[in-house]
């Protein structure tokens, strides 16, 4: 009788296909082939001795996986802990995959590199090389590199930053002791501006105004304002030239970052940083000197898309201590020590809305800002001085 090809080629295409959905290894597609392409074979190996042979290749299969080695992740690290900081300094590095092992460990410090400090688990420490600016940071492991995260190297200690910032508070009392005319740019958003909170009261730049023009009889200065409500940082970045270099000004002062904390705008903390350090580069390019106010607090809880305010503040800080700017952190002082002059109802008496500041927190600021350019006078009235003229 003859065999029915027709039938066991049907068979042996079954078991073809399911050698290849359980098995992918070489040794089971040579038998899926020897299977399939050799009839005479086919006929004369039953399927139980081809399930005997896919058990014992299997096994094989098996124990050769079990013999290799698996393949090394490479290194990754998630934060600089600070990622600002001065030569010398010591930084940590969170991250994983570091394999433990101090020596095989390289810090990549912008053009740098450097040993390991100490390594304690997921934690690398190393010290801050001679590379003054902005370097990103990485981690080579075993010849494999990780991301990179950005770092601020200042190449001068705190104590020779905080001389230089006295310089230029040299240089500003400089400016008034001389008679020469010159102009100071305020820019900012809303509050610099003035817009709507006020009531008709002075904005803080209208009563500096006041002060050097007036009160210190400096009447050939200007006092020009520039500020825009609803502007970030990368609004007055991108249009430096018109909202201040075109006007020549000696001094700067700067106010931004209510916006920029704004979820809705979309900028980053990164980005924040960025976009002063780059200001102040520019002011000082054009031969000005630069002052930084920080944003008065808000009511959170009522303006929560803003909650993270406090994050650009502290940025804003980091980047005047590092770039020696003179700085006024209204931040501080509003929560300090205009609390408890306001008796905790700083935003009560302070604030026209969650936001922005009234008439008389304008006056505030001015008064910050007269303190830290070292023209306040308690009885002058720009200073909150008594105010009285004539008889009545």
């Amino acid at each position: 009788m003859m065999p029915n090809t027709s039938l066991g080629r049907t068979k042996q295409e079954e078991i073809g296909r399911n050698l290849q959905r359980i098995h992918h290894g070489i040794e089971f597609n040579l038998i899926k082939v020897m299977v399939m392409k050799s009839k005479s074979i086919s006929r004369r190996l039953p399927v139980w001795i081809i399930l005997i042979l896919m058990g014992l290749l299997s096994c094989k299969t098996t124990e050769d996986k079990s013999q290799v080695v698996p393949e090394l992740l490479p290194p990754r690290i998630y934060l600089l802990i600070p990622n600002t900081g001065k030569i010398g300094d010591i930084i940590k590095i969170i991250g994983d995959n570091y394999l433990k092992v101090k020596e095989n460990i390289i810090v990549n410090f912008g053009t740098k590199k450097t040993g390991v400090v100490d390594l304690d688990d997921n934690v690398v420490t190393f010290k801050v090389p001679d590379l003054p600016g902005e370097n990103f940071v990485s981690v080579t492991v075993n010849e494999r590199t990780s991301n990179s995260l950005k770092f601020i190297c200042s190449k001068v200690s705190a104590d020779t930053i905080e001389d230089f910032s006295s310089k230029d508070k040299a240089k500003v009392k400089a400016i008034l002791d001389n008679k020469e005319p010159v102009n100071w740019v305020f820019t900012g958003n809303s509050i610099t501006q003035g817009a709507k909170h006020t009531h008709g009261m002075r904005s803080y730049p209208e009563i500096f105004a006041e002060r050097i023009r007036w009160e210190l009889q400096r009447t050939s200065d200007y006092i020009i304002n520039t500020a825009i409500s609803g502007h970030t940082s990368k609004n007055i970045h991108d249009d430096f030239n018109r909202r201040v270099a075109q006007f020549n000004p000696r001094v700067v002062v700067l106010m931004i970052g209510t916006n920029d904390a704004a979820t809705t705008r979309n900028i980053t903390l990164d980005q924040y940083e960025s976009n002063i350090y780059n200001l102040i580069d520019l002011i000082r390019g054009i031969g000005a000197i630069p002052v930084l106010l920080s944003p008065t607090p808000i009511i959170a809880e009522k303006s929560p898309e803003r909650s993270r305010l406090i994050d650009y503040v502290v940025k804003m800080k980091e980047v005047a201590r590092l770039k020696n700017v003179i700085f006024v952190d209204n931040y501080s002082i509003w929560s300090t020590d205009l609390n408890e002059k306001y008796n905790g109802e700083v935003f009560k008496k302070l604030l026209n809305d969650p936001l922005h500041p009234n008439g008389f927190g304008h006056q505030e600021i001015a008064i910050a800002l007269f303190k830290e350019l070292s023209v306040f006078d308690p009885q002058a009235a720009t200073c909150g001085g008594p105010y009285y003229e004539g008889e009545h």
